[in-house]
């Protein structure tokens, strides 16, 4: 949460404005669920993003396996900072419009796409090389090539509502335990 407080006062706010943006920003893009307890929807973005990278980068999704990397990984910081850690201000400051524009499903397209942007050069990797390419890739992907990627990537509400579905049913409940930990 600090991050994005920072954002916005970095951006000039006043601390009044601040806590108000951010009041209306929580409750207007439903991401409340990011910081409440145990964390519910950033659970469900992780799960999200692990059923897309394999259903859309099955050779990534095989490398990460067997790298025994999980979106927990990496995404987690993307989701709860909005991206606001480890990317250059433009950068972030480009993914927000898009964000506030269109919505949640943004910030899934935006994971997407950095993993499409890197994938050669994550197949080429291992773990421990991963970690640390996921930790500056933000300066690593140039952030036009980044936004071309996220707006070419054809993700719905209603494909994240079947994922959504997908994540409340029994059947998901071993992914949940193995990634809770």
């Amino acid at each position: 949460m600090s991050f994005l407080v920072g954002l916005l006062l970095l951006l000039g706010m006043r601390e009044e404005e601040c806590f108000w943006s951010f009041t209306a920003l929580l409750k207007t893009k439903q991401l409340a669920g990011l910081y409440q307890g145990t964390l519910p929807l950033l659970h469900l973005r992780l799960y999200q993003l692990d059923r897309l990278i394999e259903l859309r980068l099955p050779k990534l999704f095989s490398h990460f396996k067997e790298e025994f990397v999980t979106p927990l990984l990496f995404a987690s910081e993307w989701f709860s900072t909005l991206y606001c850690y480890g990317f250059a201000l433009p950068t972030t400051l480009r993914i927000w419009d898009l964000f506030l524009l269109t919505g949640p499903t943004f910030l899934l397209k935006t994971a997407l796409a950095l993993l499409v942007c890197s994938q050669q050069a994550l197949l080429a990797l291992q773990f421990d090389e991963m970690m640390a390419y996921f930790k500056k890739i933000g300066c690593i992907v140039r952030c036009e090539e980044l936004i071309d990627t996220a707006l070419s990537i054809t993700l719905t509400e209603k494909d994240l509502e079947e994922l959504d579905k997908e994540y409340q049913s029994p059947y998901s409940a071993s992914w949940i335990e193995s990634h809770a930990q």
